[in-house]
């Protein structure tokens, strides 16, 4: 018999709220991701979607810049022409692996509520809302709050002490200065606890994060509803910044996200378990800061499901998805 692998996607994760019906397009992946070539691209290799992840790389734009809370450049490296590196837009290259697997791959909206050892290293998969699904092998790769996790180990994650919370700005001529200061690639303007994290998209918009060292609950209990009296609160916390950088809070048109940035510990370890295992933040959480959490997420899932090297997509003949 064949084994059957359950990818469990979480609706939550597409921000569906009181709905089940999530689907590839229902969360906005904003943002450059840098993917490195030790471990990003050989998995990315192994799948046989090398060349089709070279047309997605954005040439230039792995540059960056660090400047003050007055705008003065502390540092700026203008990127390199190699493929060590290279930023693609996150977007682009999630419909890219989306778009190599079949279309019965994935079961949007199946929102996992539980995940049940039946024994000899079998699993029963409860939705809450249909039929209980059964599996050789789950691979959990459900994020943060991984429903898969608890099989292995009662770690949970904590918060790191920064939250972060989603900017944007369109590419038009009112932000001139707001622009020139981001340049190419991506802008880091910080200062002690606090900073503004920025960088071009291939329309020329803008997309990023304010970060700030808070308690949870303070940026939780900020009231979005009225979104610029929102943002007027967060940016009453970079009084005294260029005006053109404290613009890219104050006249963003992102959805203003909270996104508060939790961790797992460095030397989490547990004890091998048949028929269930972890990939991605459920397995190694970390704050966004080193940039090598998806990179991480990447060497995981080659080395949890290899693929054929040289093919252009999977190998027809795979484990059975449910």
């Amino acid at each position: 018999m064949q084994p059957s692998i359950v990818p469990i996607v979480r609706p939550a994760t597409f921000r569906k709220r009181g709905s089940n019906k999530a689907s590839p397009n229902a969360r906005r992946q904003s943002g450059l991701l840098d993917i490195h070539a030790e471990t990003g691209q050989r998995a990315i290799a192994a799948a046989g979607l090398y060349n089709d992840f070279l047309e997605l790389v954005r040439p230039g734009e792995d540059a960056k810049r660090v400047m003050d809370r007055n705008g003065t450049i502390l540092f700026d490296y203008a990127g390199e022409p190699s493929l060590s590196r290279p930023e693609v837009d996150r977007g682009a290259l999630r419909a890219m692996l989306i778009g190599s697997l079949p279309d019965s791959s994935i079961h949007w909206g199946r929102k996992v509520a539980a995940i049940i050892p039946l024994g000899e290293g079998r699993h029963a998969i409860d939705f809450g809302d249909g039929p209980v699904a059964t599996a050789d092998l789950v691979v959990g790769a459900d994020g943060a709050w991984s429903k898969v996790r608890p099989l292995l180990t009662d770690v949970r994650p904590v918060y790191s002490g920064t939250c972060f919370l989603e900017i944007g700005l369109a590419a038009d001529d009112q932000h001139a200065a707001t622009f020139a200061a981001i340049g190419t690639g991506t802008l880091m303007a910080v200062a002690p606890g606090q900073g503004i994290l920025a960088h071009r998209n291939a329309d020329d918009s803008m997309s990023g994060y304010v970060a700030l060292n808070r308690e949870e609950e303070w940026i939780g209990a900020i009231d979005f509803t009225e979104v610029r009296a929102g943002l007027g609160v967060v940016a009453k916390q970079f009084a005294g910044w260029a005006s053109h950088l404290v613009r890219c809070i104050t006249d963003s048109i992102a959805e203003p996200t909270p996104r508060p940035i939790y961790t797992l510990p460095a030397d989490l370890r547990w004890s091998a378990r048949p028929g269930v295992t972890l990939v991605g933040d459920a397995a190694h959480l970390m704050s966004p800061f080193a940039g090598e959490g998806g990179q991480s997420s990447h060497a995981g899932r080659r080395r949890t499901c290899p693929m054929d090297r040289g093919k252009s997509r999977p190998p027809q003949r795979r484990p059975r998805h449910i």
